[in-house]
């Protein structure tokens, strides 16, 4: 019995994998002091991009940011009340060309963030891996029906 979980668990360990490591994720960095900041990367896979961008001003010095647009979508500050700022996202992208627009003012300091594109498994993938899986069961089934 422990042998029989053992393999299945090591078979959808093995199958999961295959399907998640079709596509390496992408990472990246963003900062900048200028009033508009335009990052612009490539994905070549379907994927989910996640991000945060901050920046603080304190007694009038450092960044202030206006408006965060990824993608067309416009983000909301999750600190509106503060005058640091903190912008998170996580948003579904399709293959090609994905834009981070920051506007905002220096005051003698950045804004800072970082972004990473995950691929998701493509449905053929995961169907594989789960025929792969109701194989192994489908094995081990009729292996303790002989016994």
């Amino acid at each position: 019995m422990k042998r029989s979980l053992f393999a299945l668990a090591t078979a959808a360990a093995l199958c999961v994998a295959g399907a998640a490591h079709a596509a390496e994720p992408v990472y990246g960095t963003l900062s900048g002091t200028s009033k508009s900041v335009k990052t612009v990367f490539e994905v070549d896979y379907a994927g989910t991009l996640y991000g945060n961008l901050s920046s603080y001003l304190i007694d009038g010095v450092g960044y202030d940011i206006f408006s965060v647009v990824v993608d067309g979508v416009t983000l909301v500050d999750e600190l509106p009340a503060s005058p640091n700022d903190f912008y998170s996202f996580a948003l579904p992208v399709l293959p090609g060309e994905h834009t981070i627009w920051v506007k905002g003012a220096s005051f003698g300091g950045q804004f800072s963030g970082t972004y990473t594109v995950t691929p998701v498994p493509e449905p053929e993938s995961l169907a594989l891996a789960m025929t792969g899986l109701v194989g192994v069961a489908g094995a081990l089934g009729r292996r303790r029906l002989k016994r």
